[in-house]
């Protein structure tokens, strides 16, 4: 005769436990690395913390969008369409990044806040923010490097 329980446990070996850097680092590595780095980390994040499909391609879909916004700014500064001085140029793709990234923090902040409730534990990000902002520089800067020219 095989028993029954009345209470099956909910977590059991096999069910996959999230994973999540911390994310009020991400401002670091927005405001160092730039969009790319940004990106590259917080939909690895956003991954691991298992959101949906959807919120990892808006996430996408809005570093684009300011990617493309940055690099056309970039443009009009260097071409002389608009009359910036090249540090405020700087500043004002720097907020863009800022916009960005608090725009990524608030949406998984609610995944983030759930999974220490449950979960605990953060990943260290030292080395893949290094990583990515290292990859970001090459990036932009040889895409700032190809508009100069």
């Amino acid at each position: 005769m095989r028993e029954e329980y009345l209470v099956q446990p909910s977590l059991t070996v096999n069910s996959q436990r999230s994973e999540t850097y911390s994310i009020d680092k991400l401002f670091y590595v927005a405001f160092f690395g730039g969009v790319v780095a940004l990106t590259g980390l917080a939909v690895k994040n956003a991954k691991m913390l298992r959101m949906s499909q959807a919120v990892v391609i808006g996430m996408i879909a809005a570093a684009v969008i300011v990617f493309g916004v940055k690099l056309g700014f970039y443009y009009a500064v260097l071409e002389h369409l608009i009359e910036v001085e090249n540090r405020v140029a700087r500043y004002m793709a720097r907020a863009l990044e800022m916009v960005l990234c608090a725009g990524f923090y608030f949406s998984m902040k609610k995944s983030y806040q759930n999974h220490m409730l449950l979960v605990g534990g953060e990943r260290p990000i030292l080395k893949p923010a290094l990583a990515w902002c290292g990859v970001s520089i090459l990036i932009e800067g040889s895409l700032i490097m190809l508009i100069a020219m």
